[in-house]
């Protein structure tokens, strides 16, 4: 304060100024999140959001090859390197951690500060993860299984695993697959992208997948609703056939269960 006797009104001018342009950039964040928020309760609402289907309500948001071997910066943004006090900030603060959506899978309403809760304080009753027979596994006994020993995951890489296999795969998937779409055409403006969560689940797939025993040729399926638009890229000659889902895709060796799924 003694520094502030020697200020002019051209100073306080100034300072104000300035304060005023940051709290407008501030304030500006907030409503975009809100409105982000909103988008995206409507949308895991009215999708059926199952784990082996394409919502056919959407055109089929995907990538390359080149997008699978890439990291998901550019989207969501740069995670910290304290990767699991970036995601308890991710899921515990703001007003996003306290808003509701909904998860079809098992018909229940539920927030990201609430599952981070459960899932990492384990703070909650036997009478809450008992809708349609969810479980929520413990994280340590996880950690200590062989294959996460072989490849080597660390504690934030099981959490990631475990919110994304409950209600936050919700968020996370339409994060990675910019829906809304019109919510993502500036991703640097919207301060909840997840961006330590969406790179600890990435890195553990990534990890695991390196030390899977899965035979080669073995078939898996997806189940794709009737009517879904796949866009040019999966009958694009010379490449395969196929794309890049943009956000961690379910599969199964069942043929009945993607068909089962296929069909809502």
């Amino acid at each position: 304060l003694e520094s502030a006797r020697n200020l002019n009104d051209n100073a306080i001018d100034a300072m104000v100024s300035v304060l005023a342009e940051k709290l407008k950039e501030r304030i500006k964040k907030e409503v975009d999140q809100l409105k982000l928020v909103d988008a995206m309760t409507k949308n895991s609402s009215e999708n059926v959001g199952m784990k082996f289907q394409i919502p056919n309500t959407i055109k089929s948001a995907h990538g390359t090859i080149e997008d699978y071997y890439s990291v998901a910066i550019a989207p969501i943004g740069i995670p910290s390197p304290n990767l699991m006090g970036a995601m308890a900030l991710e899921h515990c603060t703001g007003d996003a951690c306290s808003v509701e959506f909904a998860w079809p899978n098992r018909d229940l309403r539920t927030n990201p500060k609430r599952e981070w809760e459960m899932v990492v304080d384990r703070t909650f009753n036997p009478s809450e993860v008992e809708v349609g027979g969810r479980k929520i596994p413990e994280c340590q006994p996880l950690l200590e299984l062989e294959a996460s020993r072989r490849a080597r995951l660390q504690k934030a890489e099981v959490v990631a695993i475990v919110l994304y296999t409950g209600p936050m795969e919700v968020v996370y998937n339409d994060i990675l697959r910019r829906l809304p779409a019109n919510f993502f055409a500036r991703p640097n403006k919207n301060p909840s992208l997840y961006p330590a969560t969406i790179f600890a689940l990435t890195s553990a797939l990534r990890k695991l997948s390196r030390v899977s025993n899965l035979p080669p040729g073995t078939p898996l399926y997806r189940g794709v609703a009737d009517g879904v638009d796949l866009g040019d890229l999966f009958f694009q000659e010379g490449t395969g056939g196929g794309f890049a889902e943009m956000s961690p895709m379910s599969v199964t060796e069942s043929m009945d269960a993607a068909l089962r799924y296929a069909r809502g």
